[in-house]
């Protein structure tokens, strides 16, 4: 007699055997079969893509096979405030952890601690970008990364004439003399760029906290006041 095993947890269907006789005097007598633990005489449904079959309260039935598939945990979420990502590992696992089909939204208060973040990575990424000056009558690019506004500031402290890191337009970076009034008016133009980003991420950070709507939260982006 053919029996079908299943998971003693989940009930899924694992495997299909043949049932021993029962030795003893009366089993063989009355032609009885021994099904063991967690089997059954009861034939399984066809297969159905997409679906596991599991046995329930004495019958076949299919469920919904999730593993291998992404849901989401909001109970357990990172430093953002965005759910955990899980991969179904188990039948029903999706069930047992209570998890979300789809990646649940953040609150509004969430979406504007990620998007203080990303704002202030912008500021910082702007006010260290490279700036144009003709200092030396011709544009030239410079760098304005926090070493280069350091090192600018204080050689100008002292009165220390030195050459400066600039490109051509041609992007050649090389050492450049600079005297005194030059270095001044490349740090100027430093100061301003610095200055003009601050302001702006003043006024981004004012439409931030004044925001009461979720999605201007996500699409919010770095602009001009």
């Amino acid at each position: 007699m053919d029996i079908w095993n299943y998971d003693p947890s989940t009930g899924e269907l694992l495997s299909q055997t043949r049932a021993a006789i029962d030795p003893t005097p009366e089993g063989q007598a009355a032609g009885r079969y021994l099904i063991p633990g967690f089997a059954t005489d009861v034939a399984p449904p066809k297969p159905q893509a997409g679906q596991a079959i599991v046995f329930r309260e004495g019958k076949w039935e299919h469920v919904e096979d999730c593993r291998g598939q992404t849901w989401w945990d909001a109970e357990h979420s990172d430093f953002w405030g965005k759910a955990t990502p899980i991969v179904i590992q188990r039948l029903g696992d999706e069930l047992a952890l209570k998890l979300s089909r789809t990646e649940p939204p953040p609150t509004l208060e969430q979406a504007k601690f990620a998007k203080s973040f990303e704002l202030r990575d912008e500021c910082v990424k702007r006010m260290t970008a490279n700036f144009k000056c003709d200092a030396l009558g011709e544009v030239f690019i410079y760098p304005n990364n926090f070493t280069d506004q350091h090192n600018l500031i204080a050689a100008i402290i002292v009165g220390l004439e030195c050459p400066l890191w600039c490109a051509d337009e041609h992007e050649v970076w090389k050492m450049r003399p600079h005297n005194l009034a030059q270095m001044k008016t490349v740090a100027r133009l430093s100061k301003e760029q610095i200055m003009t980003v601050q302001r702006d991420y003043e006024g981004m950070l004012e439409r931030l906290t004044n925001e009461t709507d979720l999605g201007n939260v996500t699409r919010m982006a770095w602009m001009r006041r």
